[in-house]
């Protein structure tokens, strides 16, 4: 039991250092420092490390988020109710961040400015899965960035070298829109959004397009 025990809490301390970082980010936004220059700071002292606390969208995969729901079912602990809030505050924000900067370069190029330029999709999201080489897609930010630029109603692909294997795990009524073809969605698409850092990404026909990265929360366009 001990052994469990502590396996679960390995797992809940590093998720909720986690929604730390993110709230720490979130509470520099609002004052008015700069996320990224106060999380390097705090990232310097040796009592905290770097290890999961960087800002952006929250662990998830197989392991991490399961132990959280199960050390919360455990004990009514206020601390893991409180990390899981940060981590839906922290998921949504992100998602309309990206929307946000999405629709401002979709606007200025008019409703169909995108087909008349020879693009099959307004955006094309790469990176399905939650880190290269796994094919796990359960709640992701590609995913669910997918889904958001659907109900936007914008003429949207997701593109993942795993996408044959996870295909089954996304919303069968999303299937026409994915596809393992990363290369093809790039040259198709008007604005590209990079939400996991598969080697495959880092060469490819990115000139002309408006390319946004997630990495660490960096969403900054090129």
């Amino acid at each position: 039991l001990d052994i469990a025990a502590a396996k679960l809490a390995i797992n809940v301390a590093l998720i909720m250092k986690a929604a730390m970082a993110n709230d720490l980010a979130s509470t520099a936004r609002t004052i008015g420092a700069d996320p990224e220059k106060v999380l390097a700071i705090v990232r310097l002292d040796p009592r905290i490390g770097s290890s999961f606390m960087h800002p952006g969208y929250p662990p998830v995969g197989p392991c991490l988020p399961r132990d959280l729901k199960v050390w919360g079912a455990l004990a009514d602990s206020p601390i893991v109710h409180g990390a899981s809030i940060s981590h839906e505050e922290n998921r949504a924000y992100l998602i309309r961040q990206l929307l946000k900067e999405t629709s401002q370069v979709l606007a200025t190029d008019g409703p169909v400015a995108w087909v008349n330029d020879g693009h099959s999709f307004q955006v094309a999201i790469l990176g399905a899965t939650y880190k290269p080489g796994v094919p796990e897609a359960t709640d992701t930010l590609g995913v669910a960035l997918l889904e958001a630029c659907v109900d936007q109603g914008w003429n949207t692909v997701l593109a993942d070298p795993t996408m044959d294997e996870i295909r089954r795990t996304i919303r069968d009524d999303l299937g026409f829109q994915l596809t393992a073809d990363y290369r093809k969605a790039v040259m198709e698409a008007r604005v590209v959004v990079i939400t996991s850092s598969w080697p495959e990404f880092l060469c490819l026909p990115y000139k002309g397009k408006f390319v946004i990265s997630t990495k660490e929360n960096d969403l900054a366009g090129r």
